[in-house]
């Protein structure tokens, strides 16, 4: 059984929950993976906006 961390949406910088935790750890390229189809799901459904998604992209993908 794979833990699958909980996402947390809210308005402004590092919008993915628990960020503060995982800063300090390299995420596995499976993470990688896992957190960039959340961002693709949520911003299909709406949840996040174009901006918001390419902001968050980038911090997953270690640009920002």
């Amino acid at each position: 059984m794979m833990f699958r961390r909980p996402v947390v949406v809210r308005r402004g910088p590092g919008l993915l929950g628990a960020e503060d935790e995982r800063q300090s750890q390299p995420m596995s390229s499976a993470e990688r993976i896992t957190q960039l189809q959340e961002l693709g799901q949520l911003k299909a459904s709406g949840v996040l906006t174009d901006e918001e998604f390419l902001r968050e992209k980038q911090r997953v993908l270690g640009g920002g």
